[in-house]
């Protein structure tokens, strides 16, 4: 996973935030699904929405942040997703032999993204973000 946040001009940006809850995942999801279709995107779209559905629940899942920060940005013939939270642990793909039960959120991501990457924070949080093709 890239440790780095790509560079490029944002042309259109949605951001927000969800509680941590049950519920985050999928009211994520259809907040970004609405907003990038509302532009004519539905292929990036569904696509957007199932990247920030996986990476919500990881945020959610996997530390004790307390609301968890959602970005999509549209950047020429890409879409930039980024989910943000406080834990400064960085995700790691899973391998075949580190599966158990779950872990598969990742493992989706990447295979949707041209890039999929973590920014860590002077404040100790991170963003994990994913970028791909329209």
């Amino acid at each position: 996973m890239r440790d780095s946040h790509p560079s490029a001009q944002a042309r259109d940006r949605i951001a927000f935030s969800v509680v941590s809850s049950t519920t985050a995942a999928r009211l994520a999801r259809h907040r970004v699904q609405r907003a990038l279709e509302a532009r004519g995107l539905d292929g990036a779209g569904r696509t957007a929405a199932l990247v920030v559905s996986e990476l919500v629940t990881n945020a959610v899942v996997h530390t004790d942040s307390p609301r968890v920060e959602v970005e999509v940005e549209e950047r020429g013939e890409c879409v930039w997703v980024g989910v943000s939270d406080e834990s400064p642990t960085v995700p790691m793909l899973p391998t075949r032999t580190s599966l158990g039960d779950g872990g598969l959120g990742l493992s989706i991501v990447n295979r949707l993204s041209e890039g999929i990457g973590c920014t860590r924070h002077p404040s100790g949080g991170k963003t994990v973000w994913s970028l791909f093709r329209r």
